[in-house]
């Protein structure tokens, strides 16, 4: 996944992003469960449900990915996203390190879940279906793989307990596949 070196500003929006991202920040803590990442589910659905200028989040013409880093909340513990991606597109069995919440705007991205031991997958815990209006929470112990299954590119808001660039490089999160 790309990663964002700046903030993709969205004027008019701006003040509703900050907003957002500062009432998660407060709800979450340092180590949310899945009751409080519920509720950051449902901040994401209000802030979804604003007509924001979707056309400039979707993905680019002949792009296979995008992410917009649209606000970063206090101390960076915080990060949300817009990330567009490509029909087909798919990551392999990863962990974040931290929490994430995404919700669907446009799209079908598959999840499949997995435990796991910190660089393997053990067992295949379910699947989830992110279309529009649907909500994926992982706590900062998940693992999970992706792809993309509409015919469309789907676009989704996600967001993290830290911001993508400090996490762990991607190649180093990745877990060895179920055997």
């Amino acid at each position: 996944m790309p990663v964002p070196s700046t903030v993709t500003v969205i004027e008019g929006h701006d003040q509703a992003i900050r907003a957002a991202t500062a009432a998660i920040g407060a709800a979450v803590g340092d180590a949310p469960d899945r009751a409080v990442l519920a509720m950051v589910g449902e901040q994401l659905r209000a802030l979804a449900a604003r007509a924001l200028p979707w056309d400039m989040l979707r993905l680019p013409a002949g792009a296979l990915s995008a992410v917009h880093l649209l606000g970063l909340g206090d101390r960076d513990r915080v990060a949300l996203y817009a990330v567009a991606d490509a029909p087909g597109t798919r990551s392999i069995p990863h962990v974040h390190h931290t929490w994430s919440v995404t919700i669907g705007v446009e799209g079908v991205e598959a999840n499949t879940f997995f435990a796991h031991d910190g660089a393997r997958c053990l067992a295949r815990l379910g699947s989830q279906q992110v279309g529009p209006g649907d909500v994926a929470i992982m706590t900062e112990a998940e693992a999970h793989a992706t792809e993309v299954v509409s015919a469309a590119p789907m676009l989704h808001l996600h967001v993290y307990g830290r911001p993508i660039h400090v996490l762990a490089p991607f190649a180093t999160r990745v877990l060895a596949p179920l055997a």
